[in-house]
Parts: C-alpha cells; structure tokens; sequence
C-alpha cells in the first residue's frame, strides 16, 4: 500500500472503483458563516478542546505526524519531503464537529498531488505515512477534489474519485477547506462551495488535522494560516440527522 494512489492522473485507475458502504447525499442547506480566530475555548462532545489557532507564535496542541511543522510567519508551516505524505494532527480526539482550515500549498509540479483534511484518524498509528484508519478529504491546485478512507488495516475505501470543481480554482494561493460531521453524515467544502455530501460508517471519532503529497522529485510546501473547531451550528444538526 502506498500514499502515491492519491497523486492523481497516473494512478487514476486505482480510484475508478465505487465504495462499498459509501453513498452520496444530496447537497445540502447552505453552510453557516466561517469561524474567525480566536482563543481556544470550551470541551467537545468527545476528548478534547474545541479550538481557534491562527498560529501567530506557537501551536498549541498540534504535533507534526509525518515530517518536520514549525510556526512561520504567522502559520503552520512544513517543508514537504518528496514522495512522502506529510501531516500534523492535533492531539484532542472529536466525533462530530465543524472544522476549517485556511491553508496554501506551494509548490505542486502540475497541480495534481492533493492537500487533505484529515478527520476521524488514528496518528499514533502510521503506515505509509497514512494514518489508521482515518478520513481524508482534499483538494489539489489543479482544481480538483478527493475523497478517500482506510480502516485499521488499511483497506481502502474512495468516497469521491478525483473530480473537477470550477469554483476551487487552479494554481497556488490560500484555500479554505472546511468539513462538517455528524454521525456518519460528512459536508465537504472549498471556498464555500460544497463539494459534497456523503454517508459513511467506517469511523465516528478521532483526531483531526492536516496533510500534503510531494511528487517524488518533486518540491513543495504548506502553510496553514488558521484552524478552527467547534460545535455544528443547529441548522446543520438539522440538516443531516443521524
């Protein structure tokens, strides 16, 4: 098993298949307004604090998983390692939440290799630099999007193959990626635009972070500007039920 299935047009193949126990939803009701920083405050529903970081001199409770997160320049900074999955987590573990994150890749060959959400994971426990289990939910710059999940064996369930979304865009620049779950309902969105909504079982809590592909020979970095979790707004409690 290895991270370069998620790489894009020369492994497209391996996503061709549809996922069993996966399914789409229809889209949902609009999503509430974005959190904006602020200081860490409140407990989940699960084991950790809900958080504001926007990273102006430290991270609290961050870790980096795989390669090497500091605090640069008012972000979440890592200087991806080529042909690795680079990631950071923070320690709290969530079950169902609002998590946003605004982050830029820079550095990215033709655009194809994808930067990920990752929630509901396990990183302390790592194999091939993917987390067990975990969910990612990702972007790329050549303005595509990628959803894909491994159990604790590391099985491999795709959710969404890769699939062109005008409203991403193309090329570097700060995105915000925002997820919504509540039980085995996700919403994923980009910019604002929801991108999709889906229906899974494989896992109801874990930790929640950030990761990146480098091509092999590649170069290429990330920097997250804020990350922000809190609880799900009543409207899409609403929406999505259990």
């Amino acid at each position: 098993m290895s991270i370069r299935f998620l790489a894009g047009a020369a492994v497209a193949g391996v996503l061709s298949a549809s996922a069993a126990g996966a399914t789409m939803m229809p889209p949902p009701a609009p999503a509430p307004a974005s959190m904006s920083d602020a200081a860490t405050s409140g407990p989940s529903r699960a084991h950790g604090a809900y958080f504001r970081d926007a990273f102006n001199f430290d991270a609290p409770g961050w870790r980096g998983v795989v390669g090497r997160w500091r605090v640069k320049d008012g972000t979440l900074f890592s200087q991806g390692m080529s042909g690795r999955f680079s990631s950071v987590a923070h320690v709290g573990t969530y079950d169902d939440f609002d998590y946003e994150v605004r982050m830029n890749r820079i550095g990215n060959s033709d655009g194809a290799a994808p930067n990920c959400l990752i929630v509901r994971g396990n990183a302390g426990r790592v194999r091939d630099d993917l987390w067990l289990p975990g969910y990612y939910f990702c972007y790329t710059n050549n303005g595509k999007a990628l959803v894909v999940a491994f159990d604790a064996r590391g099985n491999r369930r795709e959710l969404m193959d890769y699939t062109p979304v005008k409203e991403i865009g193309t090329g570097g620049g700060y995105r915000t990626v925002r997820l919504q779950t509540l039980g085995s309902s996700f919403f994923f969105s980009v910019n604002g635009t929801e991108i999709g909504a889906f229906k899974d079982d494989l896992a109801r809590s874990g930790q929640v972070g950030v990761g990146f592909y480098v091509e092999p020979g590649k170069r290429g970095s990330l920097a997250m500007d804020y990350a922000n979790l809190g609880p799900l707004k009543p409207t899409r409690q609403a929406t999505a039920g259990r």
